[in-house]
């Protein structure tokens, strides 16, 4: 793990300067974080790599994958950024409504 680590920060630094580059390489940590089931260390990943390119799938996938793991606060927020850019695209709204209804009904 700690090898792959190091790999990562050799990618992320050859980026350096070069955004796409970047954020294919935060991608890819997140995806490998995810394999080693590191869910924060991947949606850290896929966070930065959204912050870099402000591109909508990243912020999807983090999304998705936030949902998928429970982190609700991670996943709200993504859901109604994405539906806030994007009002088109009604899944995104209504995924956030069911995220958000589900922390109404877990909180006591």
């Amino acid at each position: 793990m700690e090898g792959m680590r190091r790999t990562m920060h050799r990618l992320r630094e050859d980026a350096a300067g070069e955004p796409a580059k970047l954020v294919q390489a935060m991608q890819l940590l997140a995806s490998l974080e995810r394999q080693a089931g590191n869910s924060a260390r991947a949606l850290a990943a896929l966070s930065e790599a959204y912050t870099l390119s402000q591109d909508h799938s990243v912020l999807e996938t983090a999304a998705r994958y936030a949902t998928d793991q429970g982190d609700k606060a991670f996943a709200l927020h993504a859901w109604k950024t994405l539906c806030n850019a994007e009002p088109n695209k009604p899944d995104y709204c209504d995924t956030a409504d069911t995220v958000r209804e589900s922390i109404k009904t877990a909180s006591p």
